[in-house]
């Protein structure tokens, strides 16, 4: 059996991947990457771009002596534009941001292994943006990044394999 927390991440790279005009999304994403960069790092051919990142993951003991443990995955999503306007850039995170928030709660339990859930919840905490900061453009002209935080939980066997 796979291990739950590999399966989990496979899920929201394959859901993040799905965001495109296609699909009904207002955002065509044209890479999803398993690492959070900044907007410098990356070619303004590369934008949209997703990338996320586990940044914590949690045990609790269990309750029962049952050797159910309950984890929670804290999950970082860094995701860039590139737009010149704050009028542009304010329309553009915000799709991109509504978007994600879609996608990521279209499955929550984060797809099946088996039968069973690969998760219990997945919980969106938070967003910041930099569609204030009128300073933000660079060379290329263009700006644009938004960072989220989501908590995905899950349970997992003490003998299991290592989350």
């Amino acid at each position: 059996m796979a291990v739950t927390r590999a399966l989990i991440l496979d899920n929201i790279e394959e859901t993040l991947q799905s965001i495109t005009t296609n699909n009904g999304y207002r955002t065509d994403v044209r890479y999803v990457e398993r690492v959070v960069k900044t907007w410098a790092e990356l070619g303004v051919d590369e934008l949209p771009w997703i990338g996320f990142a586990v940044t914590e993951t949690s045990r609790t003991p269990p309750d029962h002596g049952d050797g159910v443990l309950r984890c929670t995955m804290r999950l970082t999503i860094g995701a860039h534009i590139n737009e010149e306007t704050p009028k542009e850039v304010s329309d553009a995170i915000t799709a991109l941001e509504d978007d994600i928030i879609a996608a990521m709660y279209l499955d929550g339990q984060r797809g099946l292994n088996g039968t069973t859930p690969n998760a219990i919840d997945t919980i969106w905490n938070s967003s910041v943006d930099d569609i204030a900061d009128a300073a933000a453009p660079d060379s290329r002209g263009g700006y644009g990044s938004l960072v989220m935080m989501f908590e995905i939980s899950f349970l997992r066997l003490r003998d299991a394999s290592p989350v």
